[in-house]
């Protein structure tokens, strides 16, 4: 049975990436990893991670690899920086856990542990400062431009026949939408993860509009899997920080489509 990331515990992404490399040797690579997962692979991960001297930080993190540590699931070295090395008991609950978990979805956290943990400390700590930590500026721009194609999408859409489909595309759109503009929140690394977030979902819609341009009739018949997913832990994120738009339309059950 697959489970919903939500319903696993919460320190389990810190045994996967550990099953993946064995040994990390600093608690900035791991706390980059995870959040990278995050941002970049649509992995829920369950962290709230906040600016920091290095970038993005969760002290939840370190709470839970120093709970691991005394129930024996990695061992952990303190000198020039921490030191993490899974145990053969960390190692086994870890995938009967990952056992439970989509292996499509294992699959991209994978490929982030793969590529970042070979990374050195600079190399990483510039990416993530380049391209993650905007300027208030760049944030605002980036907002507006996607606030500007959610509408030109729900315009496009309005010209289609009617579907349930159609419905949802348009809901979820319109609560992107209405998110960016209530959207206040202050720490740049939490403004970067809700940003990304909806970023998603609306090139999620981008992408179906663009595939039904010339023959909207097809869109009753689309899968919507990844729509679903993406909106499901935008709405988690919205209530993470607090940004909570109403659904669209007095009388549409948005949520009703998406079971």
């Amino acid at each position: 049975m697959t489970l919903r990331t939500h319903d696993l515990p919460r320190y389990w992404p810190i045994l996967f990436v550990l099953d993946q490399v064995g040994t990390l040797r600093n608690n900035f690579h791991l706390q980059k990893i995870l959040y990278l997962a995050q941002v970049e692979h649509r992995v829920s991960i369950p962290y709230t991670f906040a600016l920091d001297d290095y970038g993005p930080y969760s002290r939840t993190v370190k709470a839970d690899f120093m709970s691991l540590s005394s129930a024996g699931l990695i061992e952990l070295q303190y000198g020039d920086g921490w030191i993490f090395r899974i145990t053969n008991e960390g190692r086994a609950v870890a995938r009967r856990i990952c056992a439970m978990v989509d292996k499509d979805l294992l699959e991209e956290f994978r490929q982030c542990v793969d590529k970042w943990s070979r990374k050195g400390f600079y190399e990483l700590k510039r990416y993530v400062y380049g391209k993650h930590i905007l300027t208030d500026k760049a944030y605002a721009e980036e907002k507006s431009d996607l606030s500007v194609l959610a509408e030109t999408l729900i315009s496009q859409l309005d010209t289609y026949p009617t579907s349930s489909n159609k419905l949802l595309i348009h809901g979820v759109l319109d609560y992107a939408k209405t998110a960016l503009g209530k959207e206040k929140i202050n720490d740049p690394v939490q403004r970067n993860h809700f940003l990304r977030a909806v970023a998603r979902l609306i090139e999620d819609g981008s992408a179906i509009c663009t595939a039904t341009t010339t023959n909207p009739t097809v869109l009753r018949e689309l899968g919507l899997a990844q729509l679903r997913d993406d909106f499901n832990q935008f709405q988690d994120i919205c209530e993470q920080y607090s940004v909570l738009p109403s659904l669209y339309g007095e009388n549409t059950d948005l949520l009703a489509l998406l079971r």
